[in-house]
């Protein structure tokens, strides 16, 4: 929800009706602008975009077919390494995943380990990789992964392996579009 810091989660039925969840919105805090889902459903990511911030929010959410949705707030986490953070991704599912940020004014990219208890990432990334004024990321279920760099018409490839470590492969430049 643009510039209300909150979220709002909703359901959707046999029917295709859609109904907000019970408590929705849900407090974001200041700066949610992308958010990941866990692959499995059971959790949601809420980077925060705050110049001096590194903080996630990560909303548990439990699903019974028929019964909607509940949501909770399993709580916020400080991520070592990044600063205005940007994108999210979850990689892998369950005992394993990471939560792959990407951080603007921290120059970089990074993936988290996952607790698969609380669902709370961690705070130290397996490793980073550098990618200058880094804004979208995104990562394809088999780890391969781009980059785009805010300032510069360039996309940076790189691959996460099940252990969530980064490796560039690649740097390509963008083409510029025109429209007829």
């Amino acid at each position: 929800n643009n510039g209300s810091n909150n979220v709002s989660i909703y359901t959707v039925n046999a029917a295709g009706v859609i109904a907000p969840v019970a408590g929705s919105p849900f407090a974001a805090g200041s700066g949610a602008q992308s958010l990941a889902w866990a692959p499995d459903g059971g959790a949601l990511y809420l980077p925060l975009a705050v110049t001096g911030a590194s903080q996630v929010v990560t909303l548990t959410v439990a699903c019974t077919p028929g019964s909607g949705a509940t949501v909770t707030n399993a709580g916020t986490v400080s991520l070592t390494g990044m600063n205005l953070m940007r994108d999210a991704e979850v990689i892998g599912s369950g005992a394993g995943s990471h939560l792959c940020v990407s951080g603007t004014t921290s120059n970089n990219v990074g993936c988290y380990p996952i607790d698969g208890g609380t669902r709370l990432p961690g705070t130290t990334a397996v490793n980073t990789v550098t990618v200058t004024n880094v804004r979208g990321m995104r990562i394809a279920p088999n780890g391969c992964g781009v980059a785009g760099a805010g300032n510069a018409n360039t996309v940076q490839g790189f691959s996460v392996n099940a252990g969530g470590t980064l490796t560039f492969t690649s740097t390509g430049a963008l083409q510029a579009q025109t429209n007829a």
